[in-house]
């Protein structure tokens, strides 16, 4: 049978649409929070411990699931989450209808981010295996505009069950999710197993048909797919020379890049008040959007600049923004177009961590090696999110906007030590 560039071509925006809409469903999953956040606070009588927990909950869940769900995801292959871990979303998008206590919901996001952390990596994994070489920094940032896309629709959608129904229906905002689930569902059906996993497994006849099918009639296993050198190397792997200083590199870029992104993100009524900005879900829809337009710009900047370059830089402009916040703290106008634009340019950067991940591992370490470089963002933005109220209570939003501030321009010169570039690297 001959497969011709079209039909290759075809197949691979399928694969495209069945991460973005997992991905939109992750962002909107993880972006309810914060419009169904202060309602949940008033209905359960949570006080900043208890706030900080149902936000903490699904990092850690994410932590933990990216962890253990990468050496899996290695193993046994990315097919069977990628394709079925959506139908578990949904029962648990439609259990947030069902909750009657703080419990119940701490458990729930809990379950829900173990349930994230898995299709985190095996996303990435699946598609990054499934596009063309010269095609997948353009189209691996395709998923970060749809996670945004997704986050953003969750505080629009959410804010407008707020305002028809009352904060009181916060269970209502948390249960819309079922219905991105649900596309997911339909584009994600009766996929294959990627080539680069079969052919690193000895299966090469199968690694064949579906490569044909991915690449067209011409594609055959690299010898960096079919080789078993690194098969039982595991963990090790990762913190051995030269492996090493890859992985901290992307680790190091990936948790600067995340925290401060989903602290902002997760609590961004309370930071936009907290600035002086006098209707925070107003300007809350305007972030996002402006978020958005990052998102869509980086599309072009991770080709054009390089990742490595397009790291390094986004880390330093968003200390900047931060630091021009406090500066200028008595102005909420300034300080709302400074958080936008921290917004955009975090978001313009976000395509890093689809497509910059996938290049730095091998086909036999890339579900752990992103596994890993997740979970320890996740690690961080667990402790970060349960602590940040109490920071805000006793420090001051400006204090801990500063913070971050700082965090960034030091992770900037991290990075400038340790990440290579990867845009001509070849993953099939």
């Amino acid at each position: 049978m001959t497969i011709s560039p079209t039909a290759a071509t075809e197949f691979q925006r399928r694969v495209l649409f069945a991460g973005a809409s997992g991905l939109f469903t992750d962002g909107y999953m993880l972006g309810s929070i914060s419009p169904a956040l202060p309602g949940a606070i008033a209905t359960l009588g949570l006080g900043p411990t208890g706030a900080g927990a149902v936000a903490a909950a699904p990092f850690l869940g994410l932590l933990l699931g990216s962890l253990f769900g990468g050496p899996v995801i290695d193993r046994y292959g990315r097919r069977l989450p990628f394709v079925w871990d959506m139908w578990l979303f949904l029962l648990f998008a439609i259990g947030h209808a069902f909750v009657h206590g703080a419990a119940d919901l701490i458990i729930l996001r809990f379950l829900t981010g173990l349930l994230l952390g898995v299709d985190y990596v095996a996303g990435k994994v699946y598609v990054s295996e499934c596009v063309a070489n010269e095609r997948r920094g353009a189209l691996m940032s395709w998923l970060s505009v749809s996670w945004i896309a997704g986050y953003t629709a969750a505080f629009v959608a959410g804010s407008a069950l707020r305002d028809i129904f009352g904060a009181d229906e916060w269970r209502l905002i948390f249960a819309s999710a079922s219905i991105p689930v649900l596309v997911a569902i339909a584009f994600r059906k009766n996929l294959p197993e990627t080539a680069p996993w079969l052919a690193h497994h000895g299966r090469f006849e199968a690694a064949l048909a579906v490569g044909k099918r991915c690449f067209g009639a011409h594609w055959t296993p690299s010898v960096a797919s079919s080789s078993p050198t690194l098969r039982s190397s595991g963990w090790k792997a990762l913190i051995r020379p030269p492996q090493h200083r890859v992985t901290f590199g992307v680790v190091a870029f990936y948790s600067l890049h995340n925290v401060p992104y989903l602290l902002l993100n997760t609590f961004l009524p309370g930071v936009l008040a907290g600035v002086g900005v006098r209707n925070p879900f107003t300007a809350g829809i305007l972030y996002d959007a402006l978020i958005m337009a990052g998102a869509l710009f980086g599309l072009k900047l991770i080709d054009v600049m390089g990742r490595r370059t397009l790291a390094i830089g986004s880390l330093c402009i968003q200390a900047a923004l931060l630091f021009g916040v406090i500066a200028f703290a008595a102005s909420p106008q300034i300080t709302l177009i400074l958080l936008a634009l921290f917004g955009a340019v975090l978001a313009s950067a976000d395509s890093l961590t689809y497509a910059y991940p996938p290049e730095c591992f091998p086909t036999a370490l890339r579900a752990l090696g992103i596994g890993v470089t997740v979970a320890v963002s996740r690690a961080l933005a667990t402790v970060a999110t349960f602590i940040f109220p109490k920071l805000v209570t006793g420090y001051g939003m400006q204090w801990v906007i500063g913070g971050l501030g700082v965090i960034l321009a030091v992770g900037a010169a991290v990075c400038a030590a340790t990440l290579q570039e990867t845009r001509d690297a070849h993953i099939t």
